[in-house]
């Protein structure tokens, strides 16, 4: 059984690897069912995009991506944790190879987008489904918090115990347990800090225990955002019933205000300086203005850090802390530009929070 990104739930013979079933466990549009003889997906004409963009369901994070899913012999369920996105494909008659470069064509701005008026109205959240993997049904669901984040929110992978309970950490920071049976929230514990991890349970001196890795991480949006107050180090949570002992919490740590330098950039400077940001910086750092995920978003560093700049891009200064040298790729010149353009940008966010 396997709930993949593309949003089909398939169930296979385990001897043969037939295909028994597939059927949507999440919103999608690209295709309306699977021919269980041949295997192949049904399209509908939202999966080719040769004339105009389109906007597609499940997007590249997909229904559900590499967080644990989990069945459960006494309920026979399969839980997982869901995901509803979209992305928007288009084919770029413009595109050419860039060996310093992502090199996929998406979007072609000169073409209109084609919308699915048929979407969900949040299409970027995240939600726990009870899979009931021979009726190919859901039985219940557990919605999380949204976002107005492009990726979604991923939330941590599952745990389901022979005592009739599901385990589940949050983006948000919650580690909750639910009635596997009927979805009902039965404890919840704040952890401050989002989770990507499955929990493990363990039994140890005839006391069993809940393990939890928290730490916000992986692909994005995590790079970009974040949906707790703070990032804290990786830290491993463990409970068990009856434990009384408290967690004094982490440190907070000051807010961050975005950069207030001046700045003189002309037009020419401000789109060369986007253009280079979007090929170069946006794939790590996130859009403008975003809070920060495991990365953290330009426009609220400080001063020092401008002053540096060419030499973390270009001279390697941060390596050890995961920053490449962009030497070879880009030059001062560049540099300068992207730089511009953040420190425009900040002052333009900073502007619209004032007003």
């Amino acid at each position: 059984m396997q709930a993949p990104k593309n949003g089909f739930f398939y169930v296979l013979d385990r001897i043969t690897g037939k295909l028994l079933s597939a059927e949507p466990y999440t919103y999608m549009n690209w295709a309306t069912r699977v021919d269980t003889t041949s295997g192949k997906p049904i399209e509908t004409d939202f999966s080719r995009y040769n004339k105009q963009n389109v906007t597609i369901s499940p997007g590249p994070n997909g229904g559900h991506n590499w967080h644990a899913m989990a069945y459960n012999a006494v309920t026979k369920l399969v839980y997982i944790p869901a995901q509803v996105n979209f992305h928007y494909y288009g084919r770029d008659s413009t595109w050419k190879f860039n060996e310093w470069n992502k090199n996929i064509s998406v979007m072609n701005p000169n073409l209109h987008t084609r919308k699915d008026e048929n979407s969900p109205e949040n299409m970027n959240r995240g939600h726990l489904l009870a899979w009931n993997p021979l009726t190919q049904k859901l039985v219940w669901k557990v919605e999380h918090p949204g976002s107005n984040v492009y990726q979604g929110v991923v939330n941590g992978g599952v745990m389901t115990s022979a005592g009739g309970l599901v385990f589940q950490g949050t983006a948000y920071g919650k580690f909750m347990a639910y009635d596997a049976t009927d979805g009902k929230k039965l404890w919840e514990y704040n952890l401050g800090a989002g989770v990507v991890a499955p929990p493990i349970t363990y039994m140890v001196d005839g006391i069993q225990y809940v393990s939890l890795a928290v730490g916000w991480g992986g692909a994005t949006p995590a790079l970009w955002v974040r949906f707790t107050e703070d990032i804290y180090p990786g830290t491993i949570f463990t409970f068990a019933l009856d434990a009384n002992q408290r967690f004094a919490g982490f440190a907070k740590t000051k807010p961050k205000e975005l950069i207030n330098l001046s700045v003189s950039v002309s037009m020419d400077e401000l789109k060369n300086g986007q253009i280079l940001y979007q090929k170069n910086c946006l794939g790590c750092h996130g859009p403008m203005g975003a809070n920060g995920g495991s990365i953290p978003n330009l426009t609220y560093s400080n001063e020092g850090t401008f002053a540096i700049m060419e030499d973390i891009v270009l001279k390697g200064m941060y390596l050890k802390k995961g920053m490449p040298n962009f030497a070879g790729r880009l030059n001062g010149k560049e540099v300068n530009e992207i730089k511009k353009y953040i420190l425009h940008s900040a002052s333009a966010l900073q502007a619209e929070k004032n007003n």
